[in-house]
């Protein structure tokens, strides 16, 4: 890895998130980098921070349209796509102090409204 790598980020990958505590072992064992996370499952494994989807609520949102065409009889073909409604800012300060990472105020400020 090259030395002027300052972070890393990590998109929601399947892979990744079945790898994330490896991830986190490796990383505190070596360059000790923060990891920024696409979703807050892979963000509790490894990750200092995420601005991302949350897979249960997704999930939850997907179930809605799902009773609307199988209950309510709404037609797939004029329902709008959607995305998710909500996404989750969170830190993991316990990520953080592994990695000797100090997370700035500002952030800290931002995840608790």
């Amino acid at each position: 890895m090259p030395s002027d790598v300052e972070a890393i980020y990590i998109p929601t990958d399947n892979m990744l998130a079945n790898a994330k505590d490896n991830v986190h072992i490796k990383n505190k064992a070596g360059k000790k980098l923060p990891i920024v996370c696409g979703e807050i499952g892979m963000n509790d494994g490894c990750g200092v921070a995420t601005y991302g989807i949350d897979y249960y609520k997704l999930g939850q949102q997907t179930a809605q349209m799902a009773f609307d065409i199988l209950v309510n009889g709404a037609d797939i073909s004029k329902m709008p796509v959607e995305l998710q409604k909500e996404y989750l800012f969170s830190v993991n300060q316990a990520i953080a102090d592994e990695i000797n990472f100090t997370i700035p105020q500002a952030v800290m400020d931002e995840a608790s409204k």
